[in-house]
């Protein structure tokens, strides 16, 4: 069976959204340990009596005070919540244009074969 040149842009497309649904799942994943990172980070402070501790910031540490630490990981935890909800929308929108991406493609060449 011959697919003619609509059906394979379909196609070309439709392996677009794919590409683009695989690169924000792995986007997803990436923020999904960063915000487990953060609240192991959080864990460790709120489980200390320290009044200061470090802070690896690039190839050095520096000494903070463990509030100001814990409010600036406060901060990124939730700065970090708002993408990884917007992140889920987008990946949820992206799967439903794909599913009917590829719906669309498969009404097509059973039109032609049948």
């Amino acid at each position: 069976m011959k697919i003619s040149e609509e059906i394979r842009e379909k196609i070309v497309k439709a392996q677009q959204l794919q590409q683009q649904l695989e690169l924000l799942m792995y986007q997803k994943q990436g923020m999904s340990v960063a915000i487990a990172e953060i609240d192991n980070a959080l864990k460790e402070i709120e489980g200390s009596d320290e009044k200061e501790v470090f802070e690896v910031v690039g190839t050095v540490m520096l000494k903070r005070k463990t509030a100001d630490l814990q409010k600036k990981l406060k901060e990124k935890k939730d700065i970090t919540d708002i993408r990884l909800k917007s992140l889920e929308k987008q990946i949820g929108s992206l799967a439903e244009k794909m599913k009917a991406s590829r719906e669309e493609i498969n009404k097509e060449i059973s039109k032609k074969g049948g």
